[in-house]
C-alpha cells in the first residue's frame, strides 16, 4: 500500500489489480495492473507490469495503451510532460502529446529498478 500525495489517494495491489481509495472508500479498480505511477501534477496515471503499460486519467479511467511489452520501471519526467519506460529491449522516452516510443538506450542494467531517480542538473 502507498499514498500518492499528488492525487491525495492511496493505492493497494490486489488479485484483481490496483485499487485507488481514500478515506471515503474505493474510488477505482485498475484491473490487471501490477503497479501505478502518478504524474507529478496528478493529472495522469500509468498502470504497468509484465503485461505492458497503459495511460489512465488520475481517476482510473483508461485512456490508451502505451506498450504490450513487459515494463519493469516507470519514471515520470519532473515536468510531467513525458515518461520513461524500462522494457526488456531498452529504456524508452514517451513525451506528450504523441507518446511515441523513442529509444534512449538499449544498454540499461535490469534488476535494480528501484534505483532510478532524477538527478538535479547544474
Amino acid at each position: 500500500m502507498e499514498f500518492a500525495p499528488q492525487v491525495d489517494r492511496f493505492t493497494a495491489v490486489g488479485e484483481a489489480g490496483v485499487i485507488l481509495f481514500d478515506d471515503s472508500g474505493i474510488l477505482a479498480l485498475m484491473t490487471d495492473e501490477q503497479h501505478v505511477s502518478f504524474s507529478p501534477d496528478g493529472k495522469w496515471t500509468i498502470g504497468w507490469g509484465t503485461n505492458g503499460a497503459r495511460l489512465y486519467y488520475a481517476d482510473g479511467m483508461l485512456l490508451q495503451n502505451l506498450t504490450e511489452q513487459s515494463v519493469s520501471a516507470v519514471v515520470w519526467q519532473k515536468d510531467g510532460k513525458g515518461i520513461y519506460l524500462l522494457e526488456p529491449d531498452g529504456l524508452y522516452q514517451l513525451r506528450f502529446p504523441l507518446l511515441q516510443h523513442k529509444l534512449v538506450t538499449a544498454d540499461v542494467y535490469q534488476g535494480r529498478e528501484q534505483a532510478f531517480a532524477w538527478l538535479a542538473s547544474r
